[in-house]
């Protein structure tokens, strides 16, 4: 664990650097990216208090990538947008008190992925779609309500796109925003989030 802390150290010192002398959206998504590996990291090591300040980190570095390709009018800003999401739920959802989500950040990554998937869709814009619908979900409390749904939308996809390795990485997305989840909600809830995350491993398995 100590020489992974290591080289996420080194990454954030450049990127501080990198950052200084001119933001970009994809540097902040790189260092939202350097963020989020460290979490992982501080995770399994059972480290919850670093866990939640990389998240932390996370979460403000891919805001900052939002609001450059929000300013810069670029097209693929969902990328970050859908990350700034996950770590916003990976901190918040099912949380007492919590206000939900920036509607304004959910409008403009649904408009960037109808946009992606008009012009030039890709398997990263199409299951960002179901990914935002979960998103939505999960901040209402009512992810058991929409689990058909989303479990309709998964299977569209993987009827098309069924490389394990794509949908491994959707899994390791869904875990880390659900895992937290799994501890603060309801057991109908409980049980739609670990539903989900099952059919998710099926098809990140190798057949």
């Amino acid at each position: 664990m100590s020489s992974a802390r290591e080289s996420v150290k080194e990454a954030t010192t450049l990127l501080d650097k990198l950052v200084a002398i001119h933001p970009t959206l994809e540097r902040e998504s790189i260092y939202g990216s350097t963020w989020k590996r460290l979490a992982l990291i501080e995770a399994a090591a059972g480290r919850p208090r670093d866990e939640q300040r990389a998240i932390e980190a996370m979460k403000m570095h891919y805001h900052r990538a939002v609001e450059i390709g929000r300013q810069s009018e670029v097209s693929d800003v969902f990328y970050p947008a859908l990350n700034y999401l996950s770590a916003e739920l990976s901190l918040n959802a099912g949380r007492s008190g919590w206000k939900g989500l920036d509607s304004s950040i959910i409008e403009s990554t649904r408009r960037g992925l109808d946009a992606k998937n008009v012009a030039d869709p890709d398997f990263w814009s199409v299951i960002g779609q179901t990914e935002l619908q979960l998103y939505i979900a999960l901040a209402a409390g009512k992810l058991a309500h929409a689990r058909e749904s989303l479990g309709k939308g998964y299977q569209d996809v993987y009827r098309r796109v069924s490389a394990p390795w794509m949908w491994s990485s959707v899994y390791d997305t869904t875990q880390f925003v659900l895992r937290k989840y799994l501890t603060r909600t309801s057991n109908k809830e409980h049980k739609a989030a670990e539903d989900i995350l099952a059919s998710l491993l099926t098809f990140a398995q190798p057949k």
